[in-house]
């Protein structure tokens, strides 16, 4: 016998079952980390993943500044060195930390969050003992929590910036990579 899933649904509600609670920022939050610090993840190529945990705005600037990657790698003669993005671009990081800590959400408003999060460098990384402060900014999209950005405060290893910041930087550098690149020879 198969089960239709609004009957199913009512079976659930006539027995007491309580569906599972709507995701929290801090849920989110938390749930794109551990995405993040999977060797197996790339969060820059990774569409489903993309619009499970971030904003609409984020999505675009990824995939803008990985399409002008794309075609400055193609440029040979202007020496490009381009590098991929990758789960590194978000976390704001050469080596990913080997774990960050998810705090309790701040709720300026019913459709912004913002969520700490301090990440630690241990043994056996290039930096061990480096403790870093981030910061999540959430938007409600969809009637759902999603990142629509990053901030990553100051260490000695780094400036503070955003990931919006720093995909713009990225965009500008590959423009003037580009520029330098000659045009491609026209076919007579």
């Amino acid at each position: 016998m198969v089960l239709r899933t609004p009957l199913l649904g009512l079976i659930l509600v006539f027995l007491g079952a309580a569906a599972p609670p709507a995701p929290t920022p801090v849920t989110v939050s938390q749930s794109l980390v551990d995405y993040l610090l999977r060797p197996d993840r790339d969060i820059a190529t990774d569409k489903k993943a993309q619009t499970k945990f971030l904003a609409a705005s984020l999505r675009l600037k990824i995939a803008q500044t990985n399409g002008l990657i794309q075609r400055e790698s193609q440029c040979k003669e202007a020496g490009s060195d381009a590098e991929p993005l990758g789960n590194e671009t978000l976390l704001q990081a050469s080596e990913p930390p080997t774990r960050c800590d998810v705090g309790a959400a701040e709720t300026p408003d019913p459709a912004h969050a913002e969520v700490p999060l301090h990440c630690l460098w241990l043994e056996g990384t290039n930096y061990p003992g480096l403790e870093r402060n981030m910061r999540f900014y959430l938007i409600r999209e969809s009637e759902q929590w999603l990142v629509e950005d990053i901030k990553s405060f100051a260490t000695h290893y780094n400036e503070e910036s955003t990931v919006i910041e720093d995909l713009g930087a990225r965009q500008r550098a590959a423009a003037t990579a580009l520029a330098a690149c000659p045009a491609p020879a026209s076919k007579k």
